[in-house]
């Protein structure tokens, strides 16, 4: 490019940044036509002001932080299961134990209500 393009280019470069600071973008970016281009640009939407949508980076930044998120999410659903695997059993243990200790009552009392008869 020659200096007077590249000058031209930063002028209007700079005119473009002031008026997407006046409407709230951050930066609006022009790019340089040549004669050959005009085919080439065609199907992208021309060679103007940059077209809104997502890049490779954003997607795979995006994919990341979603598998990110779902491996904290399954590491807590693991520790819930197993707290909740680990809290059954205790409880079957513990109701085990009533049943165990419930009937011992019931025979110590049955054992001193028996009185033997010698006839």
């Amino acid at each position: 490019m020659s200096r007077e393009l590249r000058r031209s280019k930063n002028e209007i470069q700079a005119r473009i940044d002031g008026i997407a600071a006046a409407v709230g973008r951050s930066r609006i970016y022009i790019s340089a036509s040549r004669p050959g281009d005009a085919s080439r640009s065609a199907g992208r939407g021309g060679g103007g002001a940059r077209r809104g949508g997502i890049t490779l980076l954003e997607v795979i930044l995006s994919i990341g932080i979603t598998v990110t998120l779902m491996a904290m999410l399954f590491g807590f659903y693991n520790s819930t299961l197993k707290d909740r695997t680990e809290s059954l059993k205790a409880s079957s243990r513990i109701q085990l134990a009533r049943a165990v200790v419930a009937q011992m009552e019931e025979e110590i009392r049955q054992a001193s209500s028996f009185t033997p008869y010698y006839g």
